[in-house]
């Protein structure tokens, strides 16, 4: 079955540019762009970070090549005359409100900030980060218990992506279970740096109010949502959901799968049909994913593609943006 997904996405990803070329000479093709945070770090492992520099020279690429920057929570023309973007982020990062939004307000550019409510209630550290900080330190060569253990020792970089790999794979009770095992063994509490604090609620209320910013929901903690059951899917949902309408007095219209990427054969991917279902129960307007498209007048509006945005500069940016318009799968 792992050979067969690999061929059709090497098929797919080899036949899809043309056929999206062909419908953007008809059709101006319409990108979202996923963003997880703006900050300035020495470390990312992740790659999640795009710093203040860059985030500025991109949005100003885009403001000097005429993209026209929508909401994503606000009904879509099927038909326009020009590219255009739409502007996200996942997660909920105090810097979207302390980096990214000033940034935002320079050239008047809408955005949507989409928060998991569980780590700004308790003001935790999402679990990366925690493992990014207990294991780029000096660590021991003797392994620790459990799955940790196959692939210790080894450089920073190689443990971090395969410890990722495990703890991403492990359902959320697992999860935590794993995570504090290994923080205890090494002596580390669960936490991470000040500066990869989530969000507070008074921020998410202050972000919600302003007039370029809308506040979507990102599930409760964090989970991968086809990894449970559909009441659970739907407690995760409605939890954010209910918590962001208290903080903001407003509740949330969309959402965004957490990591997002859609299986490919019906299998492996972060969400499934029950999730498209909750949302539509939910009455919500539509639902991001993370996987490479265009939106189209026939895009599923609960599996909305985005295009992931990286610590690119000005140049980088305008290469990947001019390839967005076409890639996908």
């Amino acid at each position: 079955m792992r050979m067969l997904k690999r061929a059709a996405r090497l098929f797919l990803e080899k036949s899809y540019p043309p056929a999206a070329a062909a419908v953007n000479a008809v059709l101006p093709p319409f990108i979202v762009l996923a963003y997880h945070r703006v900050a300035d770090l020495a470390r990312d492992p992740q790659l999640l970070a795009v710093s203040r520099e860059n985030f500025a020279s991109q949005l100003g690429w885009m403001a000097e090549n005429n993209i026209e920057v929508v909401r994503f929570d606000e009904p879509w023309k099927a038909r326009c005359p020009r590219v255009r973007a739409c502007i996200t982020f996942d997660d909920g990062y105090a810097d979207n409100y302390h980096n990214a939004l000033p940034i935002l307000e320079k050239y008047a550019f809408p955005a949507t900030f989409f928060v998991t409510t569980g780590h700004v209630r308790t003001g935790n550290a999402y679990w990366w980060d925690v493992l990014e900080h207990i294991l780029y330190e000096e660590l021991p060569d003797a392994p620790p218990p459990g799955p940790f253990a196959a692939v210790w020792p080894a450089p920073p970089e190689k443990l971090y992506q395969a410890a990722h790999g495990i703890l991403l794979a492990a359902g959320p009770e697992k999860q935590r279970e794993l995570l504090e095992g290994l923080c205890h063994w090494l002596g580390h509490p669960v936490a991470a740096d000040e500066s990869h604090r989530p969000l507070r609620p008074d921020e998410v209320a202050a972000l919600a109010a302003h007039p370029l910013a809308t506040v979507g929901a990102h599930t409760h903690t964090h989970p991968r949502l086809s990894q449970l059951s559909r009441p659970q899917q739907k407690l995760e949902v409605e939890t954010s959901l209910d918590l962001l309408a208290e903080w903001t007095g407003r509740r949330p219209s969309v959402f965004a799968y957490p990591f997002g990427s859609r299986g490919l054969l019906g299998r492996g991917g972060d969400y499934n049909a029950d999730s498209m279902r909750v949302c539509k129960e939910l009455g919500l307007l539509r639902a991001a994913a993370n996987y490479p498209a265009q939106v189209r007048p026939w895009t599923n509006r609960f599996a909305v593609p985005r295009h992931l945005v990286r610590n690119w500069d000005k140049a980088t940016f305008a290469r990947r943006f001019a390839a967005f318009l076409t890639e996908g799968y």
